[in-house]
Formats: C-alpha cells, sequence, structure tokens
C-alpha cells in the first residue's frame, strides 16, 4: 500500500522507474506494464437504451446550390436508425483486493510523474454496453475482440471503466435485472496498468497489490461476467422430507425465472408424518412392557 508518495521517472510506455531508492537498494525499482486483473461485484445497477433517430453534418453550413435553376438547400440531416443498450453502476474500490492509484504530473514534465495516497480510486464507474468488434488488431486488441478503456477523467478519485459486450450477454443480464430476481454480478476485467516488479516476482495469486493507470486513459476490457441469480426455495414441515425424486420434479417444475409453474403444488410432494407419529406411540409402548418384564 502507498502510505505517502512516490516519484517516479518514464522511462517508455510500458516502464515507470522509481526515484529517491534508498541505499541498501542495488538499483531503482520499476514498475511494468501488463493486463492486470480487477475483480469486484455489483447489486445495483441503472439500465439505458439509447435511439438514435437522424444523423447531421454539423461541420458543414446550411448552404444552397448555386448551380441549380433555383436556390436548393443542400440536404445536412439524414436518417440514422440504431439503439443501443447499455447498464451502468458504482462499486465501492475500498472493498476489493487490490488497489488502483493514478499518476500526477510532476511540475509540466512528461518524464516524471508521481502517485500520492490521494491518488487511490475509491469509487468504480462502470459502463457495460453493446460493441462492434475491430476487424483488425487494434492496440492489445485483437480482431474480434470487445474492447474497451478505463481512466481518471477528472481531479477526484473516481474511476470510470467503459468496457463493451455482445448483445447477448447484455441482454441476458437486462433481462435478470428486470425480473427482480438478481442476487448480484461478479466482473473479472483487465486493465493496462503499472504493477512492481517485486509483486510480479514475490506475490502469491491471493496477495493484494498496488497497480498505477498512468496517462489519460488506458485500454481495459471484461473478460467475465457471471450473473448470480436469487436462491429459490421452499418451506417444508419440520416432520415431512423431500425424496431426491420429489426434488428433481421440483428442479424441472421450475420456470427460467425461478417461478412456479401453474398447477404444480409443493404441498402434493410432502409426505403425510401421520402415520409415522403413530409408528412412533407403537414404539414406545413396546419399550415400556419391555422395561416392566426386566423388572419383574
Amino acid at each position: 500500500m502507498i502510505l505517502s508518495e512516490v516519484n517516479f521517472q518514464v522511462k517508455d510506455h510500458h516502464t515507470l522507474i522509481e526515484l529517491g531508492a534508498e541505499g541498501g537498494k542495488s538499483r531503482p525499482l520499476a514498475w511494468r506494464r501488463s493486463l492486470n486483473y480487477l475483480s469486484f461485484e455489483a447489486s445495483a445497477f441503472t439500465i439505458d437504451v439509447t435511439h438514435w433517430i437522424n444523423e447531421s453534418d454539423r461541420l458543414s453550413r446550411i448552404k444552397v446550390d448555386s448551380d441549380a435553376a433555383s436556390d436548393v438547400v443542400v440536404p445536412l440531416v439524414k436518417s440514422s436508425l440504431r439503439s443501443k443498450i447499455s447498464v451502468s453502476t458504482r462499486v465501492d474500490l475500498e472493498k476489493t483486493r487490490d488497489k488502483l492509484y493514478r499518476t500526477v504530473e510532476a511540475n509540466g514534465d512528461d518524464k516524471r510523474c508521481s502517485v500520492a495516497r490521494e491518488g487511490l480510486a475509491k469509487k468504480l464507474i462502470l459502463s457495460l454496453s453493446e460493441g462492434e468488434v475491430k476487424s483488425e488488431d487494434w492496440g492489445v486488441f485483437k480482431a474480434g475482440a470487445f474492447y474497451g478503456c478505463a481512466g481518471f477523467y477528472d481531479d477526484g478519485s473516481d474511476l470510470t471503466l467503459e468496457v463493451t459486450a455482445s448483445k447477448d450477454a447484455i441482454l441476458d443480464l437486462v433481462q435478470v435485472i428486470s425480473s427482480g430476481h438478481l442476487d448480484r454480478v461478479i466482473f473479472n476485467v483487465v486493465i493496462s496498468s503499472f504493477s512492481s516488479e517485486v509483486d510480479d516476482a514475490l506475490r502469491d495469486w491471493h496477495h493484494s497489490r498496488d497497480l498505477i493507470v498512468h496517462g489519460f486513459s488506458t485500454p481495459a476490457a471484461l473478460e467475465s461476467m457471471v450473473v448470480r441469480r436469487k436462491e429459490v426455495g421452499f418451506r417444508v414441515d419440520d416432520e415431512a422430507v423431500l425424496s431426491v425424486d420429489s426434488q428433481a420434479n421440483v428442479r424441472s417444475n421450475l420456470s427460467i425465472d425461478g417461478s412456479q409453474n401453474v398447477g404444480f403444488l409443493v404441498k402434493d410432494l410432502v409426505f403425510d408424518a401421520a402415520p409415522l407419529k403413530s409408528i412412533k406411540v407403537a414404539l414406545w409402548a413396546v419399550v415400556v412392557v419391555l422395561f416392566l418384564s426386566v423388572l419383574k
């Protein structure tokens, strides 16, 4: 954890070198860029559907075709019917294992920067939307990948993460959110960020670490999204037991959203416990008779 402030020399796009190294260190420590994991959960979402109706050429002024017999205005607005679904949420990053910090340029020198404790990202603003894949390789993204980016876009402590996914994945998430049966969603993303060479060499996978986001924007991508529904349970009488076959019938009669289908009654699967009570009374009577026989 960064306790105060660390100063860096920007060696290149992929390497930051710590400045002011202690005498005990054989050389300055390096922080190197790679795709680092960040895992977090969310349970409250906002759904936005954006519709585009027209598209206009705002760079051109409204003008008249002077070559025509009469003044004719050149069209600048055309139809552009399309839509996009996006889901957004805010996440408390103080609960995540790894911590992300932003760099601050040192006195206008783009070759030096610093990272302070105040640069710790406290909130994550996630925007997930359906996106079109690139037809060719683009930066760290191979052709066909769903791209995204992350960055600190103001002086605040909120990290903005904008990632894309397939339309099917977005619609599945929206369906569960709208059904009211959403428990939580577990997101696993990768962010192009800097990590210490010490952590890279010595840390175990479950140990926390500090990651640095350098620059206005950095590549990011959604790797997986686990949409978890609420548990569907049935209350069973204390002295009643459901057999394995009955439990299978319960599952087979549930609709996809966890609700019960028409005509299916849980009480029909519960055994009648009255005969069991009669057997229990008879067994106690036998025990009493045997005990009296021993006393004689």
